[in-house]
């Protein structure tokens, strides 16, 4: 599904190859702290989620200026979103927003929950997961794992 939002371009339910997945996991290495690198290996990490996870994308003038990797565990009935950004300089526009609200719009529905991990020291997102209705459920060693119903 595509959607445009002004001269964004908004593409749900993707499945990327391991090369695109390994681009865009570059392109955002370093706005996560500690960077996809040093927390995971990027050919690795890209070549697992290529694999297995689904993927919200935005794009402007073809270029992913933010996306959220997702696997779907339909046997426990939830999302678990691995990775999600924005490009920096397209933040505080709603992107980040709009791609949650695909996810949500079109999960299977099956799912009826969407979990993730943030690190412990990641305030930003902690605020916007919370502002997205995500409540904390269990602190990991450096991250807490968030929850959220989808209905």
């Amino acid at each position: 599904m595509a959607t445009c939002y002004g001269e964004l371009k908004f593409l749900s339910r993707q499945k990327y190859l391991y090369p695109e997945v390994l681009e865009v996991l570059q392109r955002f290495n370093n706005q996560f702290i500690p960077s996809l690198e040093e927390e995971c290996g990027l050919e690795n990490y890209a070549k697992k989620i290529s694999e297995k996870a689904l993927f919200e994308l935005c794009f402007d003038k073809g270029v992913v200026i933010g996306y959220i990797a997702y696997y779907e565990n339909y046997k426990d009935h939830y999302d678990f979103i691995t990775s999600f950004a924005v490009d920096s300089t397209y933040r505080k526009q709603g992107i980040a927003q709009s791609l949650f609200s695909n996810l949500l719009h079109n999960c299977n529905k099956e799912i009826t929950d969407i979990l993730l991990e943030v690190a412990k020291t990641n305030f930003a997102a902690i605020s916007f997961y919370t502002k997205m209705g995500f409540i904390h459920v269990e602190n990991r060693e450096k991250k807490y794992l968030l929850k959220r119903k989808i209905k």
